[in-house]
């Protein structure tokens, strides 16, 4: 068969969108469509918001009114306002600080619950602490109480002895004047003059 024709007698020509020769008995793309096409035959468009080869990418969400282009993914109508570019993929600076300040603020509230967060968690835990060390100082009483009722049991003694010791044996008489005389002679020097 010529180039670009295929069937029994040659008859046919091979589907235009393909990217390159056609199979010779059915007309099949052998090295598959061109960008913007799918199918054995390259015979269907890509879906709107699909392009590409296979038509395996996204468009843009930000084209304005129309999908983008099957081929090269360009918006065909432009972007929306505060986005450019052919495929509508850049920020325009007005937009970007808008972007930053909800970038922002959506930082500061999850900063602000995973703080409330880790006080919840701490003030739980002090809290189970708490009653932990409560109820191991009852547990402690109640070992205290069961140890002293052992303890006051009478205890029995074989031999009981008194001891002759007098309580006042090593208490002596001070000899000499104490503080007192001593003041009371400064107060009778200062009375005199």
């Amino acid at each position: 068969c010529p180039p670009s024709h295929y069937g029994s007698v040659c008859n046919k020509l091979c589907p235009g969108n393909c990217n390159g020769p056609c199979d010779l008995e059915a007309g099949n793309c052998i090295f598959g469509c061109l960008n913007g096409w799918i199918g054995n035959k390259c015979e269907q468009a890509c879906q709107n918001g699909k392009y590409g080869k296979n038509c395996l990418e996204t468009c843009s969400p930000f084209c304005s009114h129309a999908p983008c282009d099957r081929r090269t993914g360009d918006c065909t109508d432009g972007c929306i306002p505060g986005v450019h570019g052919t495929n509508c993929m850049q920020v325009s600076v007005n937009i970007a600080g808008s972007v930053n300040e909800g970038t922002t603020r959506i930082g500061i509230f999850s900063g602000g619950v995973l703080f409330g967060i880790l006080i919840t968690v701490a003030v739980c835990f002090v809290i189970r602490k708490k009653r932990q060390s409560q109820k191991n100082m009852k547990k402690q009483g109640k070992d205290n109480v069961s140890k002293k009722t052992q303890s006051q049991d009478p205890q029995h003694y074989d031999d009981v002895r008194m001891e002759n010791v007098s309580t006042y044996q090593d208490l002596r008489m001070e000899t000499g004047a104490n503080e007192y005389d001593q003041i009371s002679q400064i107060n009778t020097a200062y009375d005199n003059h």
